[in-house]
């Protein structure tokens, strides 16, 4: 069984970073934007900071009150995303609330990091993605080197349908003709019959063996 090991594909792409940022520090400043108090957010932000600092890339973390009017809210995203200084930018899911949805659509498509705005989101559905998701980018590796080259489809099986990475994930693989089950409620000792398996519930230890 062959596991996709996250922690050597991040030193291998750290070593690309430091060649890219070998000719000069990066304009412009990564702008991470926090709506509201979210403990995993803010550890999640912290991580992304101090890889940022660590590489001399100028991060700004915004915070912005939950308890604003939507309208206010918009208003404040939108000036930190189209501000001259920001190079890329970051809105920190999950947002307090869905009536800030909107606040993703604010994202221009050349500063959106992570892809998630709806733009980016519909062009991948589309099948012209103009940024390669962050998710798609460590399955392409993982697929490229370890899955046989067969005719015929191969079963993968993907746990949970998120936003981020299980929606995204099955999508990918259908356009590679794998032939995709996407389980939503899956149990422990449940048996799955897959040539790959993709977790994206974010349960520690949810499937065995």
């Amino acid at each position: 069984m062959n596991i996709f090991n996250g922690r050597e594909k991040a030193t291998a792409l750290d070593a690309k970073i430091l060649e890219y940022l070998s000719d000069g520090p990066v304009a412009g400043e990564l702008a991470i934007i926090l709506i509201g108090d979210n403990e995993a957010s803010e550890k999640y932000i912290s991580l992304k900071k101090k890889y940022c600092d660590s590489k001399g890339i100028k991060c700004g973390v915004h915070r912005i009150d939950a308890r604003l009017k939507d309208e206010d809210i918009f208003k404040k995203v939108f000036d930190v995303m189209s501000g001259p200084d920001t190079a890329g930018g970051i809105i920190q899911l999950p947002l307090p609330r869905p009536s800030l949805d909107p606040c993703l659509r604010l994202i221009p498509a050349e500063k959106d990091i992570d892809a998630i705005s709806p733009f980016s989101m519909e062009a991948f559905y589309a099948g012209r993605p103009h940024k390669i998701l962050p998710v798609v980018r460590a399955m392409e590796l993982f697929i490229s080197e370890t899955t046989p080259k067969t005719q015929s489809p191969l079963k993968a099986v993907v746990i949970g349908e998120g936003y981020l990475v299980g929606k995204p994930a099955a999508q990918y693989l259908k356009s590679k003709n794998y032939q995709v089950t996407v389980i939503n409620d899956y149990q422990t000792g449940q048996k799955i019959d897959a040539d790959l398996l993709v977790l994206s519930a974010g349960i520690p230890n949810l499937v065995r063996g």
